[in-house]
């Protein structure tokens, strides 16, 4: 199965996100994760004795390879009309943000669907919750 005309937005940070939008990204579809300004923190997550020639870790390199990286800080309201240009262009919105992080920055299934009209609203059912 090739995914190659699905376009994926990741906002998702450590391992279960990452994962997940790997999974699209390895059957042909387009992948942007979303990170802050200074970048994902598991970049710097090395092993003890891990050397790297790009300074980024195999933890991250792991779950990340083959994604276009767009760093932004999304608390940042000037960010705000990129951000939802990036939903609106976008098939599928993964976010494994705990659900006050969610709402802190307007990313939450009702603030995306004020931003933008073509998303319900409603949690999907495959959503998960984060135990935080």
């Amino acid at each position: 199965m090739k995914l190659k005309n699905l376009k994926v937005l990741e906002f998702a940070g450590v391992l279960a996100g990452p994962s997940v939008g790997q999974f699209f990204a390895e059957y042909g579809a387009k992948v942007t994760k979303v990170e802050s300004l200074t970048g994902d923190i598991t970049r710097s997550w090395r092993i003890p004795g891990e050397k790297t020639k790009t300074g980024t870790s195999a933890y991250y390199l792991s779950v990340n390879h083959g994604k276009t990286v767009v760093r932004m800080n999304i608390s940042d309201p000037a960010s705000r009309p990129l951000l939802v240009k990036l939903v609106k262009t976008h098939d599928i919105i993964l976010i494994n943000f705990a659900r006050e992080t969610e709402r802190r920055h307007k990313l939450s299934p009702s603030d995306l669907a004020v931003a933008v009209p073509r998303v319900d609203g409603r949690p999907s059912v495959s959503q998960v919750t984060p135990p935080h």
